[in-house]
């Protein structure tokens, strides 16, 4: 049986554990309130800029400050005094732009189509780019928007329609005028510069994604790296060559990664073997 001493000492024991299982809750909840209130800023902050960049994409935007902007309307005045008359096969282009910090971008129309064009009264629309972009958009003239279509741009070229919708309905009478268009939905550019060196410019969203995995990682305190067929790697991989996991983010910081030398590190002259 306890004696009294033994009980009390339970007792403080027990008290302790208490206070630190409190304690470790209040921190809890102290990080969620914490991290909830970041996540609010950053939709508030990416909100603004969306909000932002839907009033500037209204006209042709310039280079800078490009990155959230997805949609480009062109707006065409003066439709009965320039652009009905102008004959079969001559071509209207926008001035360049950048979308979504992709530059080169620009829009050729032809308001009575070209030599391609099958349909009477149709025009025709194309969005040239950038040789090495892969983008997935939309072309619109007036209230007609095209299907979705995906595009790999090899070298500078315009990829769209012959055929893409009767241009007489589209016009703005009230105006005069007739509003051309490309929405993106997806873009990425990989520029070559010579000499073995690639740059790769992947679309805002990946951006975003890494800002929230710093946020939603930053409690965590341990990675694990599962190799497959590790048996197969020791025989393939010779003594000094290393593998590289996948850049991961954790504890707050992005960008980390583990490398792994399945039979040692090279041996140094004068070294011990490690």
């Amino acid at each position: 049986m306890a004696t009294v001493s033994e009980t009390q000492e339970l007792a403080w024991k027990v008290e302790e554990l208490e206070c630190k299982i409190e304690g470790h809750q209040r921190k809890h909840e102290e990080a969620k309130v914490r991290l909830a209130d970041e996540a609010k800023q950053l939709r508030q902050k990416l909100k603004a800029a969306l909000q932002s960049c839907a009033i500037k994409a209204q006209t042709v935007p310039t280079a800078s400050d490009d990155i959230f902007i997805r949609r480009v309307d062109w707006r065409l005045e003066k439709y009965n005094e320039q652009i009905k008359i102008m004959p079969k096969g001559d071509a209207i282009w926008s001035p360049d732009f950048a979308i979504m910090d992709t530059p080169g971008l620009k829009l050729e129309f032809f308001p009575n189509g070209k030599d391609t064009t099958k349909n009477s009264g149709f025009c025709a629309l194309f969005l040239w780019c950038p040789a090495g972009v892969s983008v997935k958009y939309r072309l619109r003239v007036g209230s007609h928007w095209a299907e979705p279509e995906q595009d790999e741009y090899k070298k500078k070229m315009g990829h769209g329609h012959s055929n893409f919708c009767l241009l007489e309905p589209q016009v703005d009478r009230a105006t005069d005028s007739l509003v051309v268009g490309v929405e993106i939905l997806s873009i990425s550019y990989v520029e070559d510069l010579g000499y073995g060196v690639r740059l790769f410019n992947d679309a805002p969203e990946g951006m975003v994604m890494n800002a929230m995995a710093v946020m939603q990682n930053r409690e965590m305190n341990k990675v694990e790296w599962k190799i497959k067929d590790i048996r197969k790697r020791l025989q393939e991989m010779p003594r000094g060559n290393a593998m590289y996991s996948r850049l991961f983010t954790i504890a707050g910081v992005r960008d980390m990664q583990i490398e792994f030398y399945p039979n040692g590190i090279a041996q140094v002259s004068g070294t011990k073997p490690l």
